[in-house]
Order: C-alpha cells, then sequence, then structure tokens
C-alpha cells in the first residue's frame, strides 16, 4: 500500500517538475517481482532487486518496531493511502522494514529521510529544495554535506 503510494507520488513529482532528481528504487523482490509491479506504475523507473536488503542494511534503512509498522499513525496513514486508491498488495520481503529515501550528490548522501512509521513518506518538496541547492554548485553541495554530517553526529 504505501510502496505503490510512494511510487506514484514520486512519479508525479518527477511529471510535473523535470528538474526533480533522477529516482531510483531498491526492493526486495525478485527481478520478476518488481518488473510486474513497476510494469504496471511506472515502466520506465528503474529499479534494483535486492531480496536480501543488502542496499537496505548499507544505507541503515532499519526494521520497524511494532507501533511503527502497525500502530496507531501507521494505521492511519494506512486508510489515507487507501482513500487515494492505494490498497494493500500481496507482501513480498520484510514487512517490518522501514521506508528509506536518500538524496545523492555523486556517491555523498546529503538528505535521508528518518521515517516515523511505515506509512512516512518524505517531504517532496524539501527534495525538490535540495536538488536545487546541490545543483547550484561543489561548494554549496560541499558546505550543504558537512553540515548534514555536523547535525547528525551531534548528542
Amino acid at each position: 500500500m504505501f510502496c505503490r503510494e510512494i511510487v506514484a507520488d514520486l512519479r508525479a513529482a518527477r511529471a510535473a517538475d523535470p528538474a526533480f532528481p533522477e529516482v531510483l528504487f531498491a526492493h526486495q523482490g525478485s527481478v520478476a517481482q518488481g518488473n510486474a509491479f513497476f510494469m504496471k506504475r511506472w515502466p520506465e523507473v528503474r529499479a534494483i532487486a535486492d531480496s536480501g536488503a543488502l542496499l537496505y542494511d548499507a544505507f541503515g534503512v532499519e526494521r520497524g518496531r511494532l507501533a511503527a509498522v502497525v500502530g496507531p499513525t501507521a494505521m492511519v496513514r494506512g486508510v489515507k493511502a487507501a482513500l487515494r486508491g492505494h490498497l494493500v498488495g500481496k507482501p513480498v520481503g520484510d514487512v517490518w522494514r522501514m521506508p528509506g529515501a536518500f538524496l545523492l550528490d555523486g556517491d555523498a548522501i546529503v538528505w535521508a529521510q528518518e521515517p516515523e512509521h511505515s506509512g512516512d513518506h518524505p517531504d517532496l518538496a524539501e527534495v525538490r529544495a535540495l536538488t536545487s541547492r546541490v545543483r547550484s554548485g561543489p561548494t554549496e553541495s560541499q558546505d550543504w554535506i558537512r553540515t548534514r554530517e555536523a547535525a547528525s553526529s551531534a548528542p
């Protein structure tokens, strides 16, 4: 349900704004399962089959606790997603794995989503703004990376 919703939202964001960053999905299904899923929703998007969750682990995408996956906030978001037409499908992979979204500049992660629950999606307006900031030049991009690193290492 939430996967269907974020795919639709990101597809709409890319269609509305060609400057929106390129999207690459990682999913926990097989190549065939990913092809079937994305062919219906966004045929031209790029996706990586990661059934062993190696990318999830490498990027620090954790497994959620009970409240984060099926708690009240996630349930409310589930109702909202369903009302938008994004219904629950057959689960593939680890349903306890939290979502993750990252903005990369070369090989540097300049922004990472810190989801509070399984239905927590990134603020796409923030992603647009950060993309503009990163693209404005290497110096500003590097300053932003250092600022982000300092903020994430602060107590």
